[in-house]
C-alpha cells in the first residue's frame, strides 16, 4: 500500500524511523523524571515524529528470520507504571473502540498502556538492530506494527495528549 508522498529510498526511510523511535524510547524512559505537561509536549511531538516516519517506510520483503525478542512483560507493566505516575490525572482518556464506525461505545482508556505498547514494538525494533538483525526485517516489522497494532495506539495517545495540552 503505497501513499503519495512515501518515499523510495529504503535507507533514508529507516534511518529517519530509527532515530524517531530512539526519540520516542527515550522520551518514555525519561517519565519518572519529567515534570508532567513537559512529559505531555515531549510525547506529542515524538509522537508524531514517530507517526511520519512511519508513514513514509517502503514497503520491503523480510527475510525469514524473526526478531529477537523485545522487552519482558515485567520491562512493559515497569514502564506502564512509570508513565501512568507522570501522568497522574491525564492517565485515562474516552474514545471509542470502533471509530471507524457506527457501532462504537465510549469506554474510558488508559493512556499509559498505549505508550507503554508502543515503546515496546519501537524498542523490540532498536534492540534488533543493536543486535545485528536486517534493517529490512525490522522496518517490515515497524511497517506492519504500524498498520495494524502500534499506530492504532499511537492516533490514539496523540489525539488525549493534543486534549489534554490544549485544554491548558
Amino acid at each position: 500500500m503505497r501513499r503519495a508522498g512515501a518515499r523510495r529510498d529504503g535507507t533514508i526511510a529507516g534511518v529517519e524511523m530509527r532515530a524517531e523511535a530512539e526519540r520516542y524510547c527515550g522520551v518514555i524512559e525519561r517519565a519518572p523524571s519529567i515534570e508532567r505537561q513537559e512529559f505531555a509536549s515531549d510525547l506529542q511531538v515524538a509522537l508524531t515524529g514517530l507517526l511520519d516516519a512511519a508513514g513514509r517506510l517502503p514497503e520491503v520483503e523480510p527475510s525469514s528470520v524473526d526478531l529477537p525478542d523485545g522487552p519482558t512483560l515485567d520491562e512493559w507493566r515497569d514502564r506502564f507504571a512509570a508513565v501512568q505516575e507522570a501522568l497522574g490525572d491525564w492517565s485515562g482518556y474516552w474514545t471509542t473502540h470502533s471509530p471507524a464506525t457506527e457501532d462504537g461505545e465510549a469506554v474510558l482508556l488508559p493512556l499509559a498502556d498505549d505508550l507503554a505498547d508502543i515503546w515496546r514494538d519501537m524498542k523490540r525494533g532498536l534492540t534488533a538492530l543493536d543486535a545485528g538483525s536486517a534493517e529490512a526485517d525490522v522496518m517490515w516489522e515497524w511497517r506492519f506494527g504500524f498498520w495494524t497494532h502500534w499506530g492504532h495506539h499511537a492516533t490514539e495517545a496523540l489525539r488525549a495528549l493534543h486534549a489534554r495540552l490544549a485544554d491548558l
